[in-house]
């Protein structure tokens, strides 16, 4: 409570006291006496002086000024001031208090940074610049003979739509990304460029989209795929298909391969021995599997093995774990009448697509062939 209301309640104070006695004066002397008494004289109080009068200015009332109050006041609330800012000083560091705001601002607009953002439609269709090699045609062919790795070719052109969904429905599968990966270098870009144009006059490029695998050593095309529609696209496992058949009919740890020669260049004479030296001779390959007893399947357990046959029927079946391969062999020989009949045939598996008959004498378990899919190939 300040000077001046405190001098205020004196004063009232005081003024009801005298009030209050000059009642009690006046109902004694009624008793006493009968008579009625004179009125009191009228008494007047200043509490303030005018603001130009001073003590002796005249004109008394509430509205006057008092300099020694006015100080005493002004005092007091300085006072008050000084300590409420004295307190909020101990309480709080304003430069802290700053700088911790402006920390926890700059915090919060990091993590909202962080946070990824709604795929647009740009996002959806922009080429996979993740899988892509950033160069030109020649630098992709250069870096995949060096890495012993197949060429993979996309040509795209801007008008067509399924070239934009290639970049959505097959180049963002995750089995896609796996296989360009490990086996691919990948070249992408569109018709109209520089590096597009040559490749397509120097392949015969027509229609579009284009997709070709390419052996970096020779530049030979080994497999091409054009031209298709959203009516019958090209899905991410048709892609996965024909890599997997590409690399399993290719190898690149053996010398590339020359162009097939024509049919009359292939054409001998075959001589016949002797129906003696024929019953001398050793049984092929062919013979020794289909003359192999398989073992049939294990009640419990067991590797379960998926054959992929060359006519896309698809066979499972459990093996002992203890088998070798021959058996493997054997069963797929003598499951198919055109193996009977002397068609030679290779068996693949893994990938990269690897030729199982260098581990003919191995056991299942050791070639880690429980649950894979092997492939059957003509050779």
């Amino acid at each position: 409570m300040s000077f001046y209301h405190r001098r205020m309640q004196a004063t009232r104070g005081l003024m009801d006291k005298r009030t209050h006695n000059n009642d009690n004066n006046n109902n004694n002397n009624e008793a006493a006496s009968p008579q009625v008494r004179a009125p009191d004289q009228t008494q007047s109080m200043r509490l303030m002086d005018t603001a130009g009068g001073g003590a002796a200015g005249g004109g008394g009332g509430m509205a006057g000024y008092n300099p020694l109050l006015g100080a005493l006041m002004q005092a007091d609330a300085e006072d008050e001031l000084q300590v409420m800012a004295s307190a909020f000083s101990r309480a709080v560091d304003p430069r802290a208090a700053v700088n911790a705001a402006v920390a926890a601002a700059a915090l919060e607009q990091e993590e909202e940074s962080k946070q990824p953002a709604e795929p647009g439609l740009d996002d959806l269709f922009a080429p996979p610049t993740n899988l892509m090699f950033q160069g030109g045609f020649q630098g992709a062919r250069a870096v995949a003979k060096d890495a012993k790795r197949w060429l993979l070719v996309n040509i795209q052109q801007d008008a067509s739509f399924a070239s934009h969904a290639l970049n959505r429905d097959v180049w963002r599968n995750d089995l896609v990304e796996n296989l360009v990966r490990e086996g691919f270098i990948f070249f992408q870009t569109f018709d109209t460029t520089p590096e597009g144009r040559t490749y397509c006059e120097r392949y015969q490029v027509h229609m579009f989209p284009h997709i070709a695998i390419i052996d970096a050593r020779t530049g030979r095309l080994l497999w091409r795929k054009e031209g298709w529609t959203m009516e019958s696209p090209f899905s991410a496992e048709d892609f996965a298909e024909m890599a997997m058949d590409v690399c399993s009919r290719h190898s690149l740890d053996k010398p590339p391969s020359a162009k097939k020669p024509k049919k009359e260049e292939k054409e001998q004479v075959v001589l016949y021995s002797s129906e003696e030296e024929e019953a001398e001779k050793e049984p092929s390959f062919l013979e020794m599997l289909l003359a192999t007893t398989v073992a049939p399947e294990p009640a419990t357990g067991g590797a379960r093995i998926q054959i992929r046959m060359p006519n896309a029927k698809r066979l499972v079946r459990k093996f002992d774990p203890a088998d070798t391969l021959k058996s493997i062999y054997a069963f797929v020989a003598q499951s198919n009448d055109e193996i009977k009949g002397g068609k030679e045939f290779t068996l693949t598996a893994f990938y990269p697509p690897r030729d199982l008959l260098d581990e003919f004498e191995k056991t299942v378990e050791e070639c880690g062939l429980s649950g894979e899919a092997i492939t059957v190939r003509w050779k």
